[in-house]
């Protein structure tokens, strides 16, 4: 390289050292070596600068992972309750069916001088019995001690289910029967429709000129008018711990490197044809081709703001792309790796050798 050794064995700077040693080169690889001082300091400075803000990436996202810890611990509570909450219905619903799926309905004066929970009803829009009248409903009544019973609703007791029927739950069948049920809002708490059917009582219809005899119903407890207020907002807080749960989860894969399947090689890109600039990367893979070792890393264009400009990553590999793998420790390094990877990649040059060279740097946290 054109260096002079002293017969005295005298020690020389080395930065005039250097210099006398490129000033001993030809004019083309005096500008080479140059180019390699310059390109090996802008190195340094890039790596330091993304090392900078890898740290910093790793620090908000510790802040917004703590963050949201805390709101999901805050909606697991309320996620819990709704879940409980929507076994109980589930099972209110089973019980409901099957007691509305015997064939044995009794009536409401074989009923008298107890207290029912209304467990549910079901009805059967447009239909009509062989006289014209509207088909009645069949309630599913339970009291204290006793298994559910289905009973044929009486007009009195038609129209307190429709006073609160938007307050049940419901569901529709494919011969468009709807059944409607009312679980109870808490593990010790009452569904909250009570009944009490009277003894009968007997009106003389002078039009008619008979008797008309009906069991008064009285409403013992009604459901309370801000129950299908607490459910929905249950159900939406539910839905937000579930969206919350999904984007922890993204997060958590965002801000780490993870090993995926390597592409075959048709479906990947050279380095070499990448545009100039930095690259953030969140996927990498390992593979073999023509029996040498090769490693992929999954490029997106990094922005100003640091997130990649798009969502499209590029299964990109190549020489120059090994290498600094390899000077990072090589795929054991990256398997280790608790943060996103930083690239950039340099301009293409022409070797005297009508090569092309580009210099590739990789910085992690």
């Amino acid at each position: 390289m054109g260096k002079d050794i002293s017969i005295f064995r005298l020690q020389e700077v080395p930065e005039i050292a250097e210099a006398r040693a490129i000033s001993t080169l030809s004019t083309r690889n005096r500008e080479k070596r140059l180019q390699e001082i310059r390109d090996a300091e802008n190195h340094e400075v890039w790596k330091r600068k993304a090392q900078v803000w890898l740290e910093e990436e790793q620090r908000r996202h510790e802040e917004q992972k703590q963050h949201r810890a805390k709101e999901l611990e805050r909606l697991a509570h309320i996620a819990q309750a709704f879940r409980r909450y929507s076994e109980r219905s589930a099972k209110t619903k089973n019980i409901v069916e099957e007691a509305l799926g015997t064939n044995k309905t009794e009536k409401v004066a074989e009923m008298v001088g107890r207290r029912y929970n209304v467990l549910g009803f079901r009805r059967l829009l447009g239909h009509e019995d062989s006289d014209g009248s509207k088909k009645r409903s069949r309630v599913v009544l339970r009291a204290v001690g006793q298994g559910p019973k289905a009973v044929w609703a009486t007009k009195g007791l038609e129209k307190v289910l429709d006073s609160c029927a938007d307050l049940f739950e419901s569901s529709q069948d494919k011969f468009k029967r709807t059944t409607y049920w009312l679980p109870p809002l808490g593990p010790t708490k009452k569904a909250g429709l009570e009944i009490e059917i009277e003894p009968a009582r007997v009106f003389h219809s002078r039009k008619n000129d008979c008797e008309i005899a009906w069991n008064p119903i009285r409403v013992v407890a009604a459901p309370e008018a801000k129950r299908l207020p607490i459910l929905q907002l249950l159900a939406k807080r539910a839905q937000e711990h579930q969206t919350a749960e999904t984007e922890q989860q993204e997060a958590e894969n965002n801000a780490k490197l993870q090993e995926t399947t390597a592409p075959k090689p048709k479906n990947t890109t050279k380095a070499i044809g990448l545009e100039p600039g930095e690259y953030v990367c969140r996927r990498f893979a390992s593979t073999t081709w023509r029996e040498a070792p090769r490693t992929i890393l999954f490029l997106a264009p990094k922005g100003e703001n640091g997130e990649s400009t798009t969502d499209v990553e590029t299964p990109t590999h190549g020489h120059f792309l090994q290498k600094a793998v390899e000077a990072l420790g090589g795929v054991e390094t990256l398997r280790k790796t608790n943060s996103l990877l930083l690239c950039s990649l340099g301009e293409v040059r022409t070797t005297p050798n009508k090569k092309k060279s580009r210099l590739v740097s990789i910085a992690v946290a």
